[in-house]
Formats: structure tokens, sequence, C-alpha cells
């Protein structure tokens, strides 16, 4: 682990403080290659 400094938004960005993120089982999945969303090739 390591420490990084606070973000500092430019003059056109804003910075937010996320109150809850969550990640589903489907997104694990995709990120792990396990599940491909969008068309498929025929």
């Amino acid at each position: 682990m390591s420490d990084v400094l606070d973000p500092v938004p430019a003059a056109d960005e804003i910075l937010v403080d996320g109150l809850a993120v969550g990640v589903c089982g489907t997104d694990k999945e995709t990120a792990a290659g396990v599940v491909r969303l969008g068309p498929t090739r025929t």
C-alpha cells in the first residue's frame, strides 16, 4: 500500500466525495475476461 496526494481539480473540474460504491458479480467476471458483454460474433 502506498500514500497518494489528495486530488486537486482543474479550473473546469469539480471534486466529489463518493458515499458508496459497489461491484456486482458480473462486473468482476467481465473484468476477469470470463463474461463478454455486447454483440456476439458469428
